[in-house]
């Protein structure tokens, strides 16, 4: 009886590799297809957006679809020849010039977050998205949009996991080289979006908290808390304990402590 857990030779963990690759595109194609069909056209229509907001929701999502699925077609003839031609570095040279959409898509995402947000404060709106997604079964909005956004990491790691298994001297080694170098940098403005959507949830969660003089906005786009904490305010007669939050264009200060759940604001001071 051969041993069932041999180690796998170099060229078999590479055709496990192409296959995760197109196992996956497969799945995202149709969760994009999902968003696009159930979501982003029925809402071009339904009312409950306006052009901008529509815009901003869903950025060029829909391009995105078109590009993946022709991918997903052109992976799917590799993988029908694998056996006579195992190489993707062809196919994957077709999806270098699009990346530029993900860029833009990414570059949009944390505004499409802060808007999915308000948008859902509003009854209607929810109640809309729950409908669609309880009668087609399918995963919520805010599920489907995050995905372009996960599915460059993903890229970045299959890619490294084909370079890794791909001797230097076949000739899939530098098309694979040269679309990892590609996707890398893609993934370094997808790590900048996800940074600031973290960001403004935090401001949103801190907002919940502050009462008195408040701005009316605190969770502006590109506001970032550099530092919060106690500190002595010396006043006419006697110093006191006052709790400040510093953001990078305004300075926050009043009643509370780093346990308080609720701190009553006393003074906003912008700083620009």
């Amino acid at each position: 009886m051969q041993d069932q857990h041999k180690k796998l030779t170099m060229a078999e963990q590479r055709d496990r590799v192409a296959l995760e690759i197109l196992e996956t595109e497969r799945s995202y194609v149709t969760s994009l297809e999902h968003l696009v069909k159930f979501y982003l056209k029925p809402m071009q229509t339904s009312g409950l957006l306006n052009k901008v907001q529509h815009k901003t929701l869903f950025g060029n999502a829909d391009h995105i679809l078109i590009i993946n699925k022709e991918l997903l077609d052109a992976f799917e003839k590799r993988y029908a020849v694998w056996s006579s031609k195992d190489s993707l570095g062809d196919v994957l040279k077709n999806l270098i010039p699009w990346l530029r959409l993900y860029s833009e898509y990414c570059s949009n995402y944390h505004n499409a977050s802060h808007l999915l947000m308000k948008l859902m404060e509003k009854h209607s709106f929810k109640e809309e998205l729950d409908n669609i997604k309880d009668t087609h079964h399918i995963l919520d909005v805010c599920s489907l949009l995050i995905m372009p956004i996960q599915r460059i990491p993903r890229y970045k790691l299959l890619l490294e996991q084909l370079l890794k298994y791909t001797p230097e001297t076949h000739e899939d080694y530098q098309p694979i080289s040269r679309a990892l170098v590609a996707v890398e940098e893609v993934a370094t403005l997808i790590n900048e979006s996800v940074r600031k959507k973290e960001n403004q949830e935090k401001l949103q969660e801190l907002e919940k908290r502050l009462t008195g003089k408040v701005p009316k906005s605190l969770a502006a786009v590109n506001r970032v808390l550099l530092h919060e904490g106690e500190l002595t305010k010396l006043c006419r007669k006697v110093a006191k304990k006052r709790y400040f939050f510093l953001f990078t264009d305004l300075l926050l200060y009043g009643e509370g402590s780093k346990s308080s759940k609720e701190h009553k604001i006393h003074l906003c001071i912008n700083l620009y």
